[in-house]
């Protein structure tokens, strides 16, 4: 099956569209809109225009969809191509916590946020009613469970309230940082309950100085106290594994430091295959956040962030046996043949006397007077 979460900005429609053709995909079986902000939503108008959607998934009622959500998935019920070609006429459903999509064989999405359906009450500023999703892949033979999570823009609240309330629903082997790993969100007792365990750098530092193993109490502490300063970039892309370029580093104690990080991940086993893809691309307003990233890496992950390496694949084989042939591996695609995104000069404006000024409701605002569209219910 074929199932889209979220479809990016506007203006990044069509490479979106490029990308999917180009790995033969021919429909879209579900589609799962996380949140109504443009930047999560604004695609769907030239995913309209070239392939059809089976299904619609979204945190609103079917006949309480926000007319600035409206604007976007109406585009999804126009026929496709020609005047006679196909009809897309998607289903529509909502996903709150606890209900689960079953794609049949062993595929399987749990909804985990939000609470409630967010048609009747405006929740926060719209990233907290983010569709927050357990995604399971069972193996034929012995059913084990490839799993990840995805989560939209949650923030810090929502993060607790799930890692506290179902900690065991947030075990995962990977995960795609919430809100592109912004200072508000992808907090470390989420990361942490998302590992399922702590990682040989938590377990250190907690135990302390007397306690713990001195070598990695040592790399522990440097990396909490580094990768949130003005040597974070340096440091993190050094151990983001995808990096083609890595930035060079001057500074003897710093390069020796990425080594150190590295060497410790590779002798952990509960480190195989578990990773935070920091999905963003470049912005003014923050993201990613250097804090976020490492502690992610001390939570049990490997951050690997899309800003550094472009768009990144995960995959897992599945063996002739039909078990799990090895851990999840990471890689970047080639952007070879894809449109190039151009960001409209607004977006990276942060001139406070200028519109829009980077605020992305503001950009739905501007988005919805230049592109009109009859309100439809469902």
């Amino acid at each position: 099956k074929n199932i889209l979460f979220d479809t990016g900005w506007d203006f990044a429609g069509d490479r979106l569209v490029s990308y999917l053709k180009q790995i033969k995909v021919k429909r879209i079986d579900a589609l799962v809109i996380s949140h109504r902000h443009l930047d999560h939503i604004g695609g769907v108008q030239k995913l309209s225009e070239k392939l059809p959607v089976a299904k619609v998934i979204g945190p609103w009622d079917k006949d309480g969809i926000p007319k600035s959500a409206m604007v976007h998935l109406g585009h999804l019920r126009r026929d496709l191509g020609k005047a006679n070609g196909p009809r897309n006429r998607p289903r529509y459903q909502t996903a709150t916590t606890g209900k689960v999509f079953d794609f049949g064989k062993g595929f399987v999405m749990e909804t985990l946020w939000p609470r409630k359906n967010a048609s009747k009450k405006r929740i926060g500023d719209y990233n907290e009613e983010s569709v927050a999703m357990r995604v399971i892949q069972k193996a034929p033979k012995d059913g084990a469970a490839a799993t990840f999570l995805v989560g939209g823009d949650l923030g810090v609240e929502q993060e607790r309230w799930l890692a506290r309330r179902m900690p065991g629903k947030l075990k995962v082997d990977w995960m795609v940082a919430n809100h592109h790993g912004s200072r508000g969100s992808s907090q470390r007792e989420y990361m942490v309950a998302a590992d399922g365990g702590y990682s040989k750098f938590l377990k250190a530092l907690i135990a302390g100085p007397e306690a713990a193993d001195p070598k990695i109490y040592e790399v522990a502490s440097k990396l909490k106290d580094k990768a949130a300063g003005k040597y974070a970039s340096k440091l993190l892309h050094n151990i983001d594994p995808l990096a083609h370029n890595k930035v060079p580093i001057k500074a003897k104690w710093l390069n020796k430091l990425a080594k150190d990080v590295r060497q410790i991940n590779d002798s952990s086993p509960n480190m195989s295959g578990r990773f935070a893809v920091f999905s963003v691309g470049p912005n003014s307003y923050g993201h990613p956040n250097a804090i976020r990233m490492a502690e992610s890496q001390l939570a049990g992950f490997t951050p690997i962030t899309t800003w550094a390496n472009g768009s990144v694949v995960m995959e897992r084989a599945l063996g002739t046996n039909g078990k799990w042939k090895d851990a999840w591996k990471p890689k970047a695609v080639a952007s070879k043949g894809l449109p190039m995104v151009k960001a409209p000069k607004w977006l990276g404006q942060v001139d406070p006397e200028r519109p829009y000024n980077n605020d992305r409701r503001e950009a739905n605002t501007h988005w919805q007077k230049n592109n009109p569209h009859a309100e439809v219910k469902w």
